[in-house]
Order: structure tokens, then sequence, then C-alpha cells
């Protein structure tokens, strides 16, 4: 189990939302109802998958963007905690060796298999990916 959630990560976020910008990839690993949480002050607002794909989409249609080489990263995976059909990954985004980031993608095993269903994040960074 621990191997298909890593599996997971790396093709459909690590790939898909960030070095291949290969949105295809993400709709395979991320339930349609995925969002990432953002604290803003004492509330918490919710980047939708729809949304963020969008966001995904103009970053790599822009050529200055693109060669800015922001969403070029490598990662370690910090954590597998799987319980029953419940699962969190933590892993460390890093840009030229420089930790940018700490992500916790939640998952949840239906029946047509595991799918990220929310991602929390510590930016150690400010906006590491100009978004």
């Amino acid at each position: 189990e621990k191997e298909l959630l890593i599996g997971i990560v790396e093709t459909c976020f690590i790939n898909g939302a960030l070095n291949e910008m290969n949105v295809y990839k993400m709709n395979e690993g991320f339930h349609p109802d995925f969002a990432i949480l953002i604290p803003q002050g004492e509330e918490v607002s919710r980047l939708t998958l729809p949304v963020w794909t969008e966001v995904i989409e103009k970053y790599k249609a822009s050529p200055e963007k693109r060669e800015s080489g922001l969403r070029e990263v490598d990662y370690k995976c910090e954590l597998i905690d799987i319980t029953g059909n419940a699962a969190i990954v933590k892993i460390q985004l890093y840009r030229k060796g420089q930790l940018i980031t700490t992500d916790y993608i939640s998952f949840l095993k239906l029946p047509s298999g595991w799918k990220a269903v929310s991602k929390i994040s510590n930016e150690h960074i400010t906006n590491p990916f100009d978004i």
C-alpha cells in the first residue's frame, strides 16, 4: 500500500502538478472533490482541483513562468501512515537543494483505489510557486 501511495504522489503530484505540469496525470490520483486548504488569518480557504489545474495550465502556457524553473522540484518522503482506508503522506519539496515546502497529503481508499482528498502545506519560503 505504501508503494501505491508514493507512486500516486510521484505521478500525480510531483510530475502532474509540478515538474511536468501534466494536469491529466493529476486527475488519475486526485479525487474530484480534492482541495488544498490554505490558512488566511483565522479563515481557511479552499483551492479546488479545477481551480488548481487552471492555475497550472496558465503557468504552463507562460514561457516566462516555465523558464523560471519554479515548479521544478525534488522531494523526500518523510512519512506514510496508513490506518485502514485512510492515509497521510508527508513530503518535503526542494528546489536547487533548498527546502521550500512541507506538504501533508490526505488519501482515502475508495472502491477505485487510493485518491488524494486534501493537502495542507507549510511554506518555508514565501509563495514558493509564485501563484
